[in-house]
């Protein structure tokens, strides 16, 4: 939750933008607290747009911000949303962490939206607390971060510090946050402005489609969560077939009628599309993620590797971080005219 002083004074929140931050969640965010703001007929949230040196800051799509304050500007702050990147191996600056950290020991309420969870565990600030991030960082996240307590919801509050998927769930907690702090009547009207038929629950996890086609048959979908759930160490699929209730010529047709592929092909997809990302997104060796992904040498690794994307480990990694850090910084258009309410 927030923290909040109560009565008429609005609660008071500041945007952290880090470098090459994703502009959805942070205007989904805002939004929500512009539009409570004019349902309520009165200022329930002021904030404030901050960066690390106070300099106008460049998102990731190229759509740059003008900053209110830096860093340094806010020794104290009672609530702070961290906005960041797509980038995993961007290391948080260590006058950045300093000062999350120092906020932290004040008391500060320190929530992170999407990969911006990444930014809060390598600043140490995650450790023992329930934590989720975006679908497609949650393999490499728990793989780096044994300490936090991964989650696959939309979002997660834990004492003092509040975790968001990223992307419509950033408007699901914003609603909460309404609702715990100002009533369901005020939540419902900011609701009924984003067109939502309700306020999603944070146990929700994140949906399935964002992982594989949604499917029309519940077996596979049970399917797949015993495979998603059994990478390291795959089972067999005579296993697989038996736990789900049906034959295993059953299962075979099931795969071939509605995903075009057998359940072995499917299952081997499943723990290289893991491998990929753990190559991605962590400074695992080769040989950690082949174990990790339940290959029992780094040859087959390879071999399965290399016939599935064309490229072997070590050059794919290569290859897909230089065009993950790739932004383009052409025609960079600047935002000067908001309608933040600012904190003075």
């Amino acid at each position: 939750m927030f923290n909040h002083i109560g009565g008429d004074q609005p609660i008071q929140v500041g945007f952290f933008l880090d470098k090459r931050f994703s502009m959805v969640p942070f205007v989904n965010f805002s939004e929500v607290f512009r539009i409570a703001n004019r349902m309520a007929d009165r200022c329930l949230f002021e904030w404030t747009v901050i960066t690390r040196n106070g300099k106008q800051v460049s998102s990731n799509g190229g759509l740059a911000v003008d900053a209110d304050a830096s860093i340094g500007d806010f020794p104290n702050l009672p609530n702070v949303v961290v906005v960041a990147g797509n980038d995993p191996q961007r290391e948080v600056s260590s006058g950045v962490a300093a000062w999350l950290r120092r906020l932290a020991v004040g008391g500060s309420s320190i929530s992170a939206l999407g990969s911006a969870s990444l930014l809060l565990a390598k600043a140490g600030l995650l450790g023992g607390y329930r934590a989720t991030i975006h679908w497609e960082y949650l393999d490499s996240f728990r793989e780096e971060f044994p300490d936090v307590d991964v989650s696959n919801c939309l979002f997660e509050i834990d004492r003092k510090r509040m975790t968001c998927a990223g992307g419509s769930a950033v408007v699901d907690l914003g609603l909460h946050l309404v609702h715990q702090h100002f009533g369901l009547p005020i939540a419902m009207a900011v609701s009924d402005q984003f067109i939502l038929d309700s306020i999603r629950q944070s146990t929700l996890p994140q949906p399935v489609g964002a992982r594989f086609p949604r499917l029309a048959h519940p077996v596979l979908a049970q399917a797949i969560d015993l495979m998603e759930n059994n990478l390291e160490d795959p089972l067999p699929i005579a296993d697989l077939a038996s736990s789900v209730g049906v034959t295993s010529k059953q299962f075979q047709r099931l795969f071939k009628s509605y995903l075009h592929t057998s359940p072995r092909q499917f299952y081997v997809r499943t723990r290289l599309d893991l491998a990929r990302r753990l190559l991605t997104q962590s400074n695992l060796s080769v040989m950690e993620v082949a174990l990790s992904c339940g290959f029992g040498s780094v040859a087959h690794f390879s071999r399965s590797y290399r016939d599935e994307f064309g490229l072997p480990p070590t050059r794919d990694r290569r290859q897909r971080r230089l065009e993950t850090g790739t932004v383009a910084h052409t025609h960079v258009r600047k935002i000067s005219d908001r309608s933040a309410q600012r904190i003075h």
